[in-house]
This record gives C-alpha cells, sequence and structure tokens, in this order.
C-alpha cells in the first residue's frame, strides 16, 4: 500500500471513529445540561442588562462569554475524562480494537469527536449572545470573533489533558485531576509570581516546574479586551492559537504513548 494510500486509510478511520464519538456525546444529558445552563446564563445577562443603569451591551457580553467559558470548560473536562476511560470500563473498545485499527488512531478519533461538540456547542452559544449584544445596543468587533476562536483553543487543550488521564485512570479521577489542572491554568499568572518569592526557598523550583509544564489558560483569555472594547492583535492571536495547538499536539502524543502500551 502507498504512502498516500496509507494516510488517506487513516483519515478514514480516524473520522469514522470522530463521527461515531459524536454521535455518542450528543446523546449525552450532561452535554445538553450544560448547555441549557449555557443559555440560562445568556437570558439572565439579557435582563440584567435591561435593569442596569450602565452599559447594557458589555453587561450582556461579559455574562455571555463567562457562561460560553463555564459551560465550554466543563464539557472539556467532564467528558474528556470519560473519553477512554468509559470504553475500557465497559470493554466496548475491544470492538474498535479488533478491527484493522491503531490504538492511537482511536484515541485521536475520540478527541475529534469531542472537539467537534465542543466547537457546535460554542458556536450556538455564540450565536445566541450575539443576537442578545445586538439587541442590546452593541456592536460586534473583530476581537469578539478572536475572543470565540480562542475559547475553543482553551477547551482543546483541556480535552487533550483530560484524555491524557482518562487513558490510564478511572473517569472519576481523571475529571478531578483535568479539573486541578483547570483551576491552576487559571490561575498560573500568580503561580509565576508565587515563583520567585514563595517561602521557603526550596519551593521556588518546584512551582516553577508546575508553571513550565502546565497550560497557561491565561493566555486564551481575552475576555476583558473585548468587554472594554481593547484591540487584540493578530500578532497575540496567532501567538496564542499556536501555543494551544502544541500544547494539544503534546498533550495527545502522549495519551496515545501511554494508550499504545496499556495492557488491555
Amino acid at each position: 500500500m502507498s504512502k498516500f494510500a496509507k494516510k488517506a486509510r487513516t483519515r478514514r478511520q480516524v473520522s469514522a471513529i470522530a463521527a461515531v464519538t459524536f454521535q455518542e456525546l450528543i446523546r449525552e444529558k450532561i452535554l445538553w445540561s450544560s448547555f441549557l445552563f449555557g443559555l440560562l446564563c445568556v437570558a439572565l445577562a439579557y435582563l440584567v442588562s435591561r435593569l442596569s443603569f450602565a452599559d447594557n451591551a458589555r453587561i450582556a457580553l461579559d455574562f455571555g462569554m463567562a457562561a460560553i467559558s463555564l459551560v465550554g470548560g466543563l464539557i472539556s473536562v467532564v467528558m474528556g475524562a470519560v473519553l477512554v476511560a468509559k470504553e475500557v470500563h465497559n470493554r466496548t473498545h475491544y470492538l474498535v480494537l479488533t478491527k484493522p485499527i491503531w490504538r492511537w488512531q482511536f484515541v485521536l478519533g475520540r478527541v475529534a469527536g469531542l472537539l467537534g461538540v465542543l466547537a457546535v456547542n460554542a458556536a450556538l452559544m455564540s450565536a445566541i449572545l450575539v443576537v442578545v449584544f445586538l439587541m442590546s445596543g452593541g456592536r460586534l468587533e473583530t476581537s469578539f470573533f478572536k475572543c470565540l476562536a480562542l475559547q475553543v483553543a482553551e477547551f482543546g487543550v483541556l480535552s487533550a489533558v483530560a484524555c491524557v488521564f482518562s487513558v490510564f485512570t478511572t473517569s472519576t479521577l481523571a475529571a478531578v485531576f483535568a479539573s486541578g489542572i483547570w483551576v491552576a491554568g487559571h490561575a498560573m499568572a500568580d503561580i509565576k509570581i508565587l515563583a520567585d518569592k514563595t517561602e521557603p526557598y526550596w519551593m521556588r523550583p518546584l512551582l516553577k516546574t508546575v508553571s513550565e509544564i502546565f497550560p497557561d489558560l491565561t493566555r486564551f483569555d481575552v475576555k476583558a479586551e473585548v468587554s472594554h472594547s481593547l484591540p487584540i492583535t493578530w500578532g497575540y492571536f496567532a501567538g496564542t492559537a499556536a501555543y494551544g495547538l502544541a500544547y494539544m499536539v503534546f498533550a495527545l502524543a502522549a495519551a496515545c504513548l501511554i494508550f499504545s502500551r496499556k495492557e488491555l
């Protein structure tokens, strides 16, 4: 089989697993519960903006973007934690791995399906937020769409990290560990400051190591800039997107390596 044919076959296999994963996750109750919670937050944003004497559009935008970030992060962590662990626990992965499919293709397909769900969820909530924002008298700018893209990139990083834990532990522990990474990632600016000032002295190298290994999720959080109509340069956008892509590749490579060597 030629190299081109092998690549085409790999794409078909990963795409097939991704499609099945997408359909499976769409039926999950937690997805719809989280989505409805996000819609409730967006609706609440509109009501709060109507009752406020301040900038109505900005209040609606703040609430809406916070809802997208919270719901997307929750779905990334919870569903990413069960991507592989649930299949291993239920022994359903044997039905797939008995076919001519490599284990790394199985992992990539599962993550790709989750990313599709996250993208659709973010797009739907963003569309509703845009309607609410425009009804509140706001004016859309390019920074809003940059912020949305960086949010999806953050969800991708969280999903990949959760998948790493999912391949070697239970779904519950994977969700706990991934949640810890989520919280630490958004506190990375404070961790970096503590790394230079904390006592005792021997704790500083540990904190510096943590700040280098854990993803810096504060880089993806540009909601304040959008809310205050501050520009987000294309250089910053491209650099942050590249950072997120690199971290995703690293995490997925680790997940594929661990799952490929795991005794099933």
